[in-house]
Parts: C-alpha cells; sequence; structure tokens
C-alpha cells in the first residue's frame, strides 16, 4: 500500500494543479483542482462560530489562518501546485496590528447584530444630498463592514492606540489571509470584497472619501483594492514560492463558473444563507431591494445584481424535509418575483440544493414550480471551481 500511495502521488507531482482557499462561514475548505476542473483532494475544517452575547457572532482570525497555515507544507509535498486562489465570506470584519499580524479582536461575522438600525441614524443625517444606493449599490445596513469597523474603534482601545500609531489595518478574511499568508505582507482586496464594506464607490471603483468620513474611517487602515486575477504575493512553502493569483468573494466566484461553464447568468445558492444573483454586464443597474455589486475579472468592471433572502438556508431545507408549507409557499413566492424583477430566463442552483440526498431532489422538486428552466448542475463547490475557472482562464 505504501508504493501504491507515493506512486499516486508521484503522478500527481508531476501534473500542475491549483490550490483553493475557501473561507466560509461554517468551513475553511482546501481544494486542489487541475486544469480540468476536477477536485483531486479536499479537506474541510470546521469554522467555529461562538456567541458572547445575543445577537453576536464571532470567529478566532488565528484559527481561519492556522487552518490553512498548518495544511500547507503537506499539500505543496503531495501536488505540483502552480498558483492558489482565495475565495471568502464578504462582510466578515477583521482588524489587525499591522506590524504583527496578530487580529486585536475577534471576527465579526456577516451574521453579526450587535449593530442596530437606529445606530446608522448619523449616517443618513450625514447623506441627505447623496444617493447611498447609486454611490455604493447597497442599501444602509448593519450588516456591512463599515458598521462593525466603527463599532470596534468605538469599543476597542487597542484600536484606538494602533490607529495613532498608524499600525492598525483592516480587512475581511481575503485580506487576513493575504497578509499573514503571503511573504510579503501585502495588504490587498479586491473589488468583489472592498464593494460590500460599505465604504466603495462603484462609479469610482475605490473607497469613497465621503463614507470614510461619515463613517469615521481613517484611509490608512484600508488594503489597496486589486482586480480579481492580480499578483497578490507569494506562499512561501519550504523552499518554493507559490503566486496567489485570484481573490474572490464566494457569490462572485460561483456566478463566475456559472456564466463560464454553463453560459448561464443567473444562479440562486442555498447555502448558509441564501442568495439569488445575475451577471447583467458592464453597466450599472439599480433597482429597489436588489444589490448592485461589482466583480473586475478582466480591465473593465462587471456587475452582478443580488438579492438577500431573510431566510437561512438550514430553516429552508428544514422546512423541506418537514414539508412545512408555510415557509416553502413564502420562500417560493418571493423567489418568483425577485426572478420576475430581475427578469432570469434560466438559472443554476448550488449549495445545498445541489445536494445529491433525498433532501436535495426534494428541494429541486420545489424548484420546478418555478415559471422558468432550473439547472441543477453535475459539479460540486461551484466557488472553489469558479476561483479555478478564474485562475484557468487567465493564468499564464
Amino acid at each position: 500500500m505504501p508504493n501504491l500511495l507515493s506512486r499516486i502521488f508521484s503522478r500527481a507531482n508531476r501534473t500542475p494543479v491549483y490550490l483553493i482557499i475557501d473561507a466560509g462561514t461554517t468551513n475553511i475548505k482546501l481544494f486542489i483542482i487541475d486544469n480540468d476542473l476536477d477536485i483531486k483532494y479536499e479537506l474541510k475544517i470546521k469554522n467555529s462560530t461562538s456567541n458572547p452575547k445575543p445577537g453576536w457572532f464571532e470567529q478566532n482570525p488565528t484559527k481561519i489562518y492556522f487552518a490553512v497555515k498548518d495544511n500547507l507544507e503537506k499539500l505543496n509535498k503531495n501536488f505540483n501546485i502552480v498558483a492558489c486562489g482565495i475565495t471568502n465570506q464578504r462582510e466578515t470584519t477583521i482588524l489587525w496590528d499591522n506590524k504583527t499580524g496578530i487580529a486585536i479582536y475577534p471576527a465579526i461575522t456577516w451574521k453579526d447584530q450587535r449593530v442596530k438600525e437606529d445606530d446608522l441614524f448619523f449616517v443618513k443625517n450625514y447623506l441627505r444630498s447623496t444617493n447611498l444606493k447609486e454611490l455604493t449599490g447597497l442599501e444602509l445596513s448593519p450588516i456591512y463592514s463599515a458598521a462593525k469597523i466603527r463599532w470596534i474603534l468605538n469599543n476597542v482601545e487597542q484600536a484606538k492606540r494602533l490607529l495613532a500609531d498608524g499600525r492598525l489595518a483592516f480587512g475581511t478574511v481575503n485580506s487576513w489571509l493575504i497578509f499573514n499568508l503571503s511573504r510579503e505582507q501585502n495588504h490587498f482586496t479586491d473589488h468583489t470584497n472592498a464593494n460590500h464594506t460599505l465604504l466603495y464607490s462603484l462609479k469610482d471603483n475605490y473607497w469613497s472619501k465621503n463614507l470614510l468620513r461619515i463613517f469615521g474611517v481613517d484611509a490608512s487602515i484600508l488594503p489597496q483594492i486589486k482586480p480579481n486575477f492580480y499578483k497578490f504575493g507569494h506562499l512561501q512553502v519550504e523552499n518554493k514560492e507559490i503566486p496567489i493569483l485570484v481573490s474572490i468573494a464566494d457569490q462572485q466566484a460561483g456566478l463566475y463558473l456559472a456564466k463560464n461553464k454553463k453560459n448561464i447568468n443567473a444562479k440562486l445558492t442555498i447555502g448558509t444563507g441564501i442568495f439569488l444573483d445575475k451577471f447583467i454586464g458592464n453597466k450599472l443597474n439599480f433597482k429597489e431591494n436588489l444589490e448592485t455589486l461589482i466583480a473586475y475579472y478582466q480591465k473593465e468592471p462587471q456587475f452582478m445584481q443580488e438579492f438577500r433572502f431573510n431566510l437561512n438556508g438550514a430553516d429552508l431545507m428544514e422546512a423541506v424535509r418537514s414539508e412545512d408549507e408555510k415557509v416553502l409557499s413564502k420562500f417560493m413566492r418571493e423567489l418568483k418575483e425577485k426572478i420576475h424583477s430581475l427578469k432570469v430566463n434560466e438559472l443554476t442552483i448550488d449549495g445545498g440544493g445541489m445536494r445529491p440526498d433525498e433532501l436535495g431532489n426534494k428541494l429541486f422538486e420545489n424548484l420546478q414550480d418555478l415559471p422558468i428552466r432550473v439547472i441543477r448542475p453535475d459539479y460540486f463547490e461551484s466557488t472553489a471551481l469558479g476561483v479555478a475557472e478564474i485562475l484557468r482562464n487567465y493564468f499564464k
């Protein structure tokens, strides 16, 4: 058996592959994916969440880092990794000391509710002459990073001291990993993640000075914004340097795969959250109750529109299991309304909706009641595969 394993790994070592880091809400996943988009290896590490107070959702940034770091040497030894890509949940907020790389507070996740709607009234007072939706593509909400940054600056003394010393850094999970994993300790992010901070201007494709002033966020703590395909740095593994060439948010990665692999411009994600996304091209379009988001795969911005359901994926799947008609009817009614609003003709599904079991089959049967074609793809892990697809298309 050892000889067989060594022969397998020997063949793997000769085949160029990509390392994909998927830093999700529930799990940190590491994938080895080849140029044919075949998953050769997958490692799943639980990303635990703590609730120190009701409505608070925090994670340990150091554990997220070590979930990746502790496995790099083994993966590099067993596979010929030629490039790395990172994808992540979007609004989770981390602040750290840019001299030591140590986080100064737990990561505040996108589900966190410590900042209330009432706490953002001050923003409305400053935005009387500014259409926030047309500036950012987003509605004013505590879910985004801006409100969480402000909370940390107001409540964590170390944040105030480091800011005064010019040593404070902010980022979503992608930036945190790039800074701590890259040999260069680059403080970078990409447009998809920057967009979900509520500090990003869609028209300028960069941080909004006006919003930084309103939220009280110093520009010095922000990462530089780069395209989704860019030289973000290098993983130093033993004597080898592996370029980090993709950083992209999870929903945009999944939509990229649907567009490029199946030529479908809309998808329904049923995971920790539930999202309906549609690719709309290179022209901005604003609609009520829809987010307008950006990606920057090539030399010009690409836009998508998104609807975020209040229902989470676990509750929907439980409703499917128990045949809860009240929950299912409300979900289907809302989904039909948004499909009509987005002018979706066909869509693909990912997340829990793809699971190849009885529960997944029952959900798919419910989705057949939609007035459009619903495609259940033959691939799994669409977020990681979307990153690999970007690498495959642009890696030279």
